[in-house]
């Protein structure tokens, strides 16, 4: 992981530091109740059925692995793949690898940053070796060339850390922190403040910013409105993290979980079932029509690109 869990020492020396940082331990106790739950030794009599259950959770972690970094022939990459990686931290969760299902949100939130961000690291790297094509990329009208989800839970990061640092900035006493405080309020137009190769510590430690300014550093030369007018929009749009993070959990739904062609590929068993209910085309291909409309509907969106960027 990058800076999302080893801020042991910045926590207890810096008191400008926000509360999102987390202790190695938390991550270790993680650890050590997964392998408890997947170690645990039973009397002899249930023996040959802990051992049948082990075979079933490793057969369907693997089929999710397998395709949770890309396609080997198409040399192709997108949501489909990240959602196979969801799936094997839904799996993970459900057999106790992050402690007991009633763990604290405050636990399961620390993993998830630090998971998908080990997995970003070496997603984007693949990506870069391999020259991996987006899968079903809508270009520059879509959110990001290969991933929704990052975002999603970069938005429920931020969420409530507005208020929380507005809270802060009432204690201060001293005139000058209390103007350096003033700028420490996160919003999503900050993600407007980046720029390519930006060193600026105060976003290292969000995962939302981090995509955005892996964006940055890959689209050089080109202003972040062309290359990715739907975050563009969002930032001037949406002032408030928690409706970012509805807007992209629906997004996610319309654009990824009800299209056929990437519920197809999903191999489902014992713990990752299709018991659902399946949803009404009509019914979905409205909500996705909402989500996008509401996503492009600001003035600042229509009137900076209408079209294609290399159009005339």
């Amino acid at each position: 992981t990058k800076e999302y869990n080893n801020k042991t020492n910045t926590t207890t020396t810096n008191d400008n530091e926000d509360d999102l940082y987390y202790d190695d331990d938390i991550l270790q106790e993680c650890y050590e109740k997964g392998k408890e739950a997947t170690t645990k030794e039973e009397d002899n009599t249930s023996s040959n059925e802990e051992n049948n259950t082990s075979s079933t959770v490793v057969k369907e972690l693997c089929a999710y692995m397998k395709d949770a970094f890309g396609h080997p022939i198409r040399l192709d990459y997108g949501t489909g793949h990240e959602t196979c990686f969801q799936i094997v931290l839904l799996i993970c969760y459900k057999v106790g690898v992050f402690g007991h299902k009633s763990s604290s949100p405050e636990r399961l939130k620390a993993a998830c940053l630090s998971l998908w961000d080990a997995y970003l690291q070496l997603t984007r790297h693949l990506q870069t070796l391999y020259r991996l094509e987006p899968a079903g990329s809508h270009g520059v009208w879509g959110l990001d060339d290969y991933y929704i989800l990052p975002f999603y839970f970069g938005a429920q990061q931020l969420v409530g850390v507005k208020q929380q640092q507005q809270q802060e900035n009432t204690t201060t006493t001293n005139d000058d922190d209390e103007e350096e405080d003033e700028h420490t309020i996160i919003e999503p137009s900050d993600i407007l403040r980046l720029s390519t190769n930006s060193t600026n510590k105060k976003y290292n430690n969000y995962l939302y910013f981090d995509c955005i300014q892996f964006i940055l550093d890959i689209k050089k030369g080109a202003p972040f409105y062309e290359t990715s007018p739907m975050l563009y929009d969002i930032s001037k749009k949406f002032k408030d993290w928690k409706k970012v993070a509805s807007g992209l959990q629906r997004y996610y739904e319309g654009e990824v979980l009800s299209k056929r062609v990437v519920v197809q590929h999903l191999v489902f068993g014992q713990y990752f079932q299709a018991d659902w209910t399946p949803s009404q085309e009509h019914d979905s291909t409205s909500r996705e029509e909402e989500m996008l409309s509401s996503l492009t509907s600001s003035s600042v969106f229509r009137s900076t690109t209408t079209r294609a960027p290399w159009a005339k």
